[in-house]
């Protein structure tokens, strides 16, 4: 049987100190979502819930490292969401000019990759980190990032796929009030599922835009994340804030695309808690 949701406490804790800055590696790990074999598909969309037609959810991922490629994002007015590094150089400044200008973002948590050897300084949550250093942790950054509006995993795919170290962060992290996105940079992840049992808003990544620099291909991954929004009723798609990424925002900018809706991460998770409540 699986764990049930802890109550929040009610008991007044000591004043939390502050996690240590850590060396976070900038070079993603690969890619591993593949559309041969991909994940479960968000559930579909009920007629009345789908008034207002297909929605995707556009994450841009590794804010904090470059303020100034964040303030050339900021003036496209894209409809996404940015997730933060929380120990990158810039991150504060950048989640202060997110919260300024109403920028929805979340916390863009690094987590043990397969290639991280235990107790390496480049992830705050991996299999041998401890529950109650994942409570610290978690509680922490809802701390330091208050207008964050949830989560998702920076690589990962060595945590994500470890059932006992998700259980522990889903425990944590459902404290929050956050929602939380799986990255999906393993396809044996747990991360959804366990946040379901949590009862954590939660959606996953159907496609990496940017895994080339290639515009050509950036296209083309949108579209594919356009079309499994339209068959699905909702999607979360990630590209990522770098210069050369910029000529695939800066195109989409310019792009219809209706009847698609590009709204916040926030928007997928209400309408996929709303399902779930019409199913009950």
């Amino acid at each position: 049987m699986p764990e049930s949701p802890r109550e929040p406490s009610r008991e007044v804790k000591p004043p939390l100190r502050r996690v240590p800055i850590i060396t976070i590696t900038h070079e993603p790990e690969p890619h591993f979502v593949s559309f041969d074999d991909p994940p479960q598909p968000l559930p579909v969309i009920s007629e009345d819930d789908g008034k207002d037609g297909p929605i995707l959810a556009l994450v841009i991922d590794d804010f904090g490292y470059n303020a100034n490629i964040a303030s050339r994002i900021l003036k496209l007015k894209l409809p996404a969401t940015w997730a933060i590094i929380p120990n990158a150089p810039h991150s504060e400044s950048v989640a202060a000019l997110a919260a300024k200008h109403g920028q929805p973002f979340i916390m863009h948590i690094p987590m043990q990759a397969l290639g991280d050897p235990d107790g390496g300084r480049d992830y705050l949550i991996g299999t041998d980190t401890s529950a109650a250093k994942i409570e610290t942790v978690v509680a922490m950054l809802k701390e330091r990032f208050p207008k964050a509006i949830g989560a998702n995993n920076h690589r990962g795919s060595k945590a994500t796929s470890h059932v006992p170290a998700m259980r522990a962060f889903m425990k944590a992290f459902a404290e929050t009030g956050w929602g939380f996105i799986d990255s999906r940079t393993s396809p044996k992840s747990v991360a959804e599922s366990l946040a379901r049992e949590y009862r954590i808003p939660v959606a996953h990544n159907v496609a990496f835009i940017d895994g080339s620099t290639d515009l050509s291909t950036m296209k083309r991954q949108f579209s594919l994340a356009l079309r499994i929004a339209r068959k699905q009723g909702a999607a979360v798609a990630i590209c990522h804030a770098r210069e050369k990424t910029m000529p695939f925002l800066t195109y989409l900018s310019t792009l219809d695309t209706k009847p698609v809706r590009l709204v916040g991460a926030d928007v997928v998770w209400k309408r996929r808690n709303a399902v779930k409540e019409e199913k009950r």
